[in-house]
């Protein structure tokens, strides 16, 4: 079990270099330096504001699906709860702070870095399904919902720069549609693999 697990998360992180090299020189490619910053600018923020709003809540959900896997449906609803609030609570605090860190920017920049914002959500709620599934040792499900966003950003990527309508519009459009789709899977995995019911509990 151990070197199986060992093995998928080896592919899994192998995988997502390769696709992530791909997506890299793409971009470098048809965006230059100046598009990779506005590209950049826009997409960093939604992760590392998921990661400070998950409260370290993804390493308690691993511990305690670890140990008392009955605790599903419990973490379950209150992840979703928690996404609802706190995601939402962050695309407003975001909205008013984020654009002060990243200067002078053209309105067109500012426009996606707002809209990117919607990957907060989405971000923290799979980071959330991760810990599920992880705790559980469903890491082959829990890899393929992380490899997911980058199996659409390589090739999205690449098939953008081929029709020669790779922009920074374009590449943010299409990490919203990775991020969303892999926090999709990261759902359905699992509703698919725990069964978990709507069970809200302040207690947890």
């Amino acid at each position: 079990m151990i070197a199986r697990s060992a093995k998928l998360i080896f592919i899994t992180d192998v995988t997502i270099l390769i696709l992530t090299m791909i997506s890299s020189l793409v971009g470098a490619r048809a965006l230059g330096p100046a598009g990779r910053g506005d590209l950049f600018v826009v997409v960093v923020w939604p992760p590392v504001i998921a990661m400070l709003a998950g409260l370290g809540l993804p390493t308690a959900y691993r511990y305690w699906m670890a140990k008392e896997p009955e605790r599903v449906s419990r973490l379950f609803s209150n992840a979703v709860i928690y996404t609802m609030i706190v995601g939402v609570t962050s695309i407003l605090v975001a909205d008013l702070i984020v654009p002060h860190l990243v200067g002078s920017r053209s309105p067109q920049v500012m426009t996606l870095l707002r809209i990117y914002q919607i990957n907060i959500p989405a971000a923290l709620f799979l980071n959330l399904m991760r810990g599920l599934l992880e705790g559980t040792r469903r890491f082959g499900w829990a890899g393929a919902a992380r490899l997911l966003s980058f199996i659409v950003q390589g090739p999205g990527f690449a098939i953008l720069w081929l029709l020669g309508n790779l922009t920074v519009r374009t590449g943010a459009y299409t990490l919203i549609i990775g991020q969303t789709a892999s926090t999709l899977l990261g759902l359905f995995a699992v509703w698919h693999q725990l069964r978990p019911r709507w069970e809200p509990s302040w207690s947890e």
